[in-house]
């Protein structure tokens, strides 16, 4: 199957909250790659690479357990970077 990638947008109550170490951990569990950080306006901001399927169930599974942190979502397809792993970027000034 192909990579795709896919940039996700959060919005609500998602700084100071533990909402990336969440996603962090969300991401052990399946097999995609990118990042989470904090952005300078108050959203997070994740970058997801992987199989369909996997980005599909990855997301499915995260906003269903952080619903009530997130008040909106904005989704963009990217073209995969490449990334190997997932990880927590430094956050954006």
């Amino acid at each position: 199957m192909a990579v795709k990638a896919k940039r996700i947008f959060f919005s609500g109550k998602v700084q100071g909250v533990g909402f990336r170490a969440k996603i962090f951990g969300f991401s052990l569990g399946f097999r995609v790659s990118g990042y989470v950080r904090n952005l300078a306006d108050g959203r997070v901001e994740l970058w997801i690479e992987g199989e369909e399927d996997q980005i599909e169930k990855f997301l499915h599974a995260l906003t269903a357990y952080l619903l009530q942190n997130i008040e909106k979502t904005e989704h963009l397809d990217e073209t995969p970077k490449g990334f190997k792993n997932f990880g927590i970027q430094k956050s954006e000034k």
